[in-house]
């Protein structure tokens, strides 16, 4: 998935099509555990579920492996400073939108 493209104008397509959350923006501001992430989207049923996902590498944010369960998600690791698209093994993509209200 070339995340590259994501824009703007093609974010309220790609969210159409993929399972889409919101978020308080002070959850990005202030750091958001992806083991919650993980649980807030569905992907996983229980944080030692998330735990281990993320041990045994099948996790990324924004196409990037992210290998430690402890490391927050923040602002700097949105697209278009809102987004985050979780990845979870090869197939299953979710997507977090920071709301800015």
């Amino acid at each position: 998935m070339d995340l590259s493209k994501l824009t703007a104008a093609t974010l309220p397509a790609f969210a159409q099509v993929v399972p889409t959350n919101h978020i308080p923006f002070s959850a990005l501001h202030h750091g958001l555990s992806p083991l919650d992430a993980l649980m807030l989207t569905g992907a996983c049923p229980s944080k030692g579920a998330a735990r281990r996902l993320i041990a045994g590498r099948g996790f990324r944010v924004n196409e990037r492996e992210w290998r430690d369960p402890q490391r927050p998600i923040t602002l700097e690791d949105t697209i278009l400073g809102l987004v985050i698209v979780l990845r979870v093994g090869k197939r299953r993509v979710y997507m977090l939108v920071a709301d800015c209200v």
